[in-house]
């Protein structure tokens, strides 16, 4: 085809009725997408379709999964409260690392490594480093007074408590770690980060002693290998080591890494994007001139708010693979009918009750989840409107698992007692009656139902449902 053919071609096709075909396509690819994305993957027979497709549907999931609740759990605004813990935190922080540091004679080694993560934010912050380092490389921490120690320590506590609470969150758990355990096991991550600026020149010096990788240092396609895989490989590990750590409930492994894993790539990108297009966006341009030497701190606030952002996103998508059958779930079924509730009710009921008439160990929160399939914050809801009815009792303990116990004796427990509460859990809200009749029709409706309750169920206790199988059984043999 001649050049003056594809002109014509390219004339008609931007003037002429093509590019209303073009326009439909793209419309109909849209509409296929979404409604494959919102309906027809949800109903897939995973059992019909070959590994690889299965696979690759998993991981389209978990995306929307993770995105969902993105927008869900509102992590921007949950990035940004943690922001403001961090600047709080920071300096306490620096000087548990420093006095760590002191100790193996490291301090002054990590100027380097600070000036050149400085570096993006600027000159005002390059010659702030020295300068802090001094002042906190000369602090003695033994003459801290009570209140600097104390303050020492709300901060820590205050960011430890908001990242707990914003992890939790995430992953549905309602029940907050003892405050003794709160602080031994968080304080402790606050610990492990200058202990781990330690450790990693220590390996690095071990390892460069071994002859191999010595030898493999040598030859610079390998030094470039090592040097871009192992920023990947820390962050990973730091990742994988919230994610089992942070939650107040049992993080499998797989699904830990798997968020550490895009967490860290995640990490990387950020970091990538902020140093060679943020950084220079304020340096220069309008941003340059408006903000002037006070570009740094934007600057540190937009990269703290990008680290917590990922690392949120990660929690997000631990959670999301862990929990990806009864999230499909509830995506599926997104309202839940009053009857349905109150059967599940029922169920959740008696299995804690059933599992205490056989002597068996407390019912787990982990335990019950696992069980019925249900999605997660139905379970959360349900337990806890059993919890406020005291029809049974969340037992205190330090374990991740809550565990749960009947708080009523199983015979004079009734069904129309648990069936009554349920339905009327909850404040009543005040209404206004815009006609006695239709108020007394309903009143009256009201009472024929309580009766017609009490008349099937006043007599049956939870022991009695509990045994009747078992006397049924019994009877037919």
């Amino acid at each position: 085809m001649s050049f003056h053919h594809k002109c014509n071609f390219f004339d008609i096709f931007i003037v002429g009725g093509d590019m209303k075909v073009l326009f439909g396509k793209i419309g109909n690819f849209l509409s296929s997408l979404h409604q494959f994305l919102t309906r027809d993957i949800w109903r897939q027979d995973f059992s019909k379709i070959s590994t690889v497709r299965k696979i690759f549907y998993q991981q389209i999931i978990i995306g929307y999964l993770v995105v969902r609740s993105y927008i869900e759990d509102r992590l921007p605004v949950r990035a940004a409260a943690l922001v403001y813990s961090t600047l709080l935190a920071v300096f306490p922080l620096l000087a548990i690392t420093f006095a760590l540091l002191r100790g193996f004679d490291y301090h002054l080694k990590l100027e380097p490594q600070l000036l050149e993560w400085a570096e993006p934010f600027g000159e005002q912050v390059t010659e702030l480093v020295p300068r802090v380092i001094k002042a906190i490389s000369e602090v003695d921490l033994t003459l801290f007074p009570i209140l600097g120690v104390a303050v020492l320590i709300i901060s820590i506590f205050s960011i430890v408590n908001t990242i707990e609470r914003a992890f939790n969150d995430i992953w549905r758990i309602q029940k907050l770690r003892s405050i003794h355990r709160r602080f031994a096991d968080l304080t402790g991550v606050f610990f492990f980060i200058p202990l781990l600026i330690i450790g990693v020149p220590v390996i690095n010096t071990y390892l460069q002693s071994i002859p191999i990788v010595h030898a493999m240092t040598q030859n610079p396609g390998t030094t470039w290998i090592i040097k871009k895989s192992t920023p990947l490989a820390l962050s990973l590990f730091v990742f994988f080591f919230l994610y089992i750590v942070i939650p107040n409930t049992k993080v499998r492994w797989d699904s830990a890494f798997f968020g550490a894993l895009i967490a860290g790539i995640g990490w990387q990108i950020a970091n990538f994007y902020f140093t060679k297009f943020l950084v220079l966006s304020f340096q220069t341009g309008f941003k340059g001139a408006l903000y002037s030497s006070f570009a740094s701190l934007p600057l540190l606030l937009i990269w703290l708010y990008l680290a917590w952002t990922v690392v949120l996103l990660g929690a997000e998508i631990s959670y999301a693979h862990q929990n990806q059958s009864k999230m499909t779930w509830e995506v599926r079924r997104t309202k839940y009918s009053f009857a349905f509730k109150e059967n599940i009710s029922l169920h959740i009921l008696l299995f804690i009750y059933e599992k205490f008439q056989r002597g068996q160990t407390a019912a787990g929160h982990d335990e019950i989840k696992d069980y019925f399939h249900v999605p997660e914050r139905l379970i959360n809801e349900i337990i806890s409107i059993l919890v406020d009815l005291r029809f049974i009792y969340a037992l205190d303990s330090d374990e991740k698992d809550s565990r749960y116990t009947p708080a009523m004796n199983p015979e004079k427990l009734t069904v129309r007692d648990v069936l009554s509460g349920i339905r009327s859990h909850g404040a009543s809200a005040a209404f206004e009656k815009n006609g006695e009749k239709i108020h007394s029709i309903v009143e009256r409706l009201e009472k024929d139902y309580n009766n017609i309750m009490d008349r099937s169920f006043a007599a049956r206790s939870i022991k009695e449902l509990l045994q009747g199988p078992l006397k049924q059984t019994t009877s037919s043999a």
